[in-house]
């Protein structure tokens, strides 16, 4: 709410409504993954197992980079369905996967493969 709020006043209140989509998409952009922390944040203090909290939010950010970075090469730009549905999938799945890799890792190594 208070990115979008910014992005209302850096673009200006004359530009015809523009400045208000601007700031939803600022908000969802980057209030996703910023939610996305704190839950993990959340999680850490609050139940037993104790992720790795900064590999969970470099997942969540990174989740959000390359989606939006990627939109132009993926040919996801063409359509917003598209990419805010792979936006919406990609941050929660690479930061539980960065939040879990502990676990992960431990389950590996101790198979002796």
């Amino acid at each position: 709410m208070i990115l979008s709020r910014l992005a209302v006043f850096v673009i200006g209140s004359n530009s015809a409504g523009f400045a208000a989509l601007g700031g939803a998409i600022l908000g969802i952009v980057f209030g996703y993954p910023l939610g996305l922390c704190m839950a993990m944040i959340w999680l850490r203090y609050r139940t037993l197992y104790a992720g790795s909290l900064g590999l969970g939010v470099l997942g969540a950010v990174l989740g959000g980079v390359l989606t939006i970075g990627l939109a132009e090469v993926t040919h996801l730009n063409q359509n917003s369905d598209w990419l805010f549905m792979s936006f919406f999938i990609s941050v929660p799945l690479l930061a539980l996967l960065g939040y879990r890799l502990k676990l992960i890792w431990r389950v590996v190594s101790s198979k002796n493969i």
